[in-house]
């Protein structure tokens, strides 16, 4: 137990270097606020990054850049943290959608779990950047983008970035 314990304090602090390193890579603190949105409801904590392939650029990170491909996914970085309860039991890629200002829904198509503990998850959410009939989910005229998980502790969670960032 104390072993996980630990494992998980460095991945919280990992996620806070990573936002850290961001912040130095050159972009200025309003455009680390516009990526990262957080939110606290029914005893949990949320955090999302909207990691476009800016966010690995400024971070100078190639391994991030190859491993999750946010050229060819819309990639999302979520923390959640509790005190009570067991989050392990949500399966994100299925409660997990976007919704934009046009009213299209997209459901995620993978979540890499990164930490899965009771308490405390990281990981990574992937949605497409086409959709089925293949037009582009974000486009310069898209004035607003949610992420949406539906259900986390038995409540609707919604992220929204408005306008979204560059993702072309």
């Amino acid at each position: 137990m104390e072993r996980r314990w630990n494992l998980l304090v460095l991945l919280s602090a990992t996620f806070t270097l990573v936002l850290g390193a961001f912040a130095q890579g050159g972009q200025s603190p309003a455009d680390l606020s516009m990526l990262v949105k957080r939110a606290s409801q029914a005893g949990v904590e949320v955090e999302a990054i909207f990691a476009t392939p800016e966010y690995f650029k400024a971070r100078r990170d190639e391994a991030g850049l190859k491993k999750y491909r946010p050229d060819e996914n819309l990639v999302f970085f979520i923390r959640m943290d509790t005190h009570s309860g067991d989050l392990s039991i949500f399966d994100m890629r299925r409660i997990s959608f976007l919704r934009t200002d046009q009213g299209r829904e997209i459901g995620a198509v993978r979540w890499e779990a990164i930490s899965d503990s009771a308490h405390h998850r990281l990981g990574v959410l992937f949605f497409p950047q086409v959709d089925a009939q293949g037009r582009r989910i974000l486009t310069s005229q898209t004035k607003f983008v949610e992420l949406v998980i539906r259900g986390l502790a038995g409540v609707e969670w919604q992220f929204r970035w408005e306008p979204p960032p560059p993702y072309l």
